[in-house]
């Protein structure tokens, strides 16, 4: 009687112990407090830089003539401390999404629609970003997944951690990149490659040359032209 009132006891704790800690890790998620809809006009507009903090980021590009930005804000409980702005800014448009003041309390996802002539610049602290049909990006993250389609100009791309997949690009893709795998395919110009760590796989572009690489395999086919490794 002592032994199955000892596995009881031991059962009985065990699942209030994991009930807690289910509700611990459940009152640490962030929720969906609320979203924000932003609006300008690209009148005179060429450049759209964007400076965003933790959160997913999708640019879509297509035929309208101002951007708009869906912000969905999640935290853990609502407040206002965060930065969230869409302004122009002599012939360049500026968003900012981030949380302030050092509050990591926030994480700000962006569903960004804009003009098909418009040149990206983008800094990124962390989550994933798909950018698809813009004239020209230029991009720095920190980590998260890279997914970069159908872009008519030039593609640089500075990272630190992260897959990188590039598909569909008139013209260079320059890549500096920390770790991660990196796939590039369809690239009408030169394809350049810096790496630390993770495959590097390029299929289909002009030329080809790997300035340097840690560690990874390197798999290179229908190159039109130069292939250049590293030695």
């Amino acid at each position: 009687m002592k032994f199955y009132k000892s596995i009881l006891a031991s059962t009985l704790l065990l699942t209030m112990s994991q009930g807690a800690f289910a509700h611990s890790n459940y009152s640490d998620e962030l929720i969906l407090q609320k979203t924000e809809n932003l609006k300008l006009s690209t009148d005179k507009i060429n450049d759209f830089v964007i400076e965003a903090g933790s959160g997913k980021l999708k640019v879509i590009a297509s035929d309208v003539d101002s951007i708009e930005v869906v912000a969905e804000i999640y935290q853990r409980k609502a407040h206002n401390d965060y930065c969230l702005d869409l302004k122009k800014i002599g012939n360049k448009a500026k968003l900012e999404s981030a949380s302030c003041n050092h509050n990591r309390d926030t994480r700000i996802d962006l569903t960004i629609e804009v003009p098909e002539n418009l040149n990206l610049d983008v800094e990124d602290g962390s989550g994933s970003i798909n950018i698809s049909g813009v004239a020209s990006l230029k991009l720095k993250d920190g980590s998260g997944s890279i997914n970069i389609r159908n872009v008519n100009g030039k593609v640089e791309i500075d990272d630190g951690s992260g897959s990188i997949d590039i598909k569909h690009v008139e013209n260079d893709v320059s890549i500096d990149d920390g770790s991660g795998s990196i796939h590039v395919r369809n690239v009408s110009g030169k394809v350049t490659v810096s790496d630390g760590s993770g495959s590097i796989n390029v299929n289909k572009a002009n030329s080809f040359e790997l300035l340097s690489d840690g560690s990874g395999s390197v798999n290179v086919d229908n190159i039109a032209g130069k292939v250049i490794m590293d030695d």
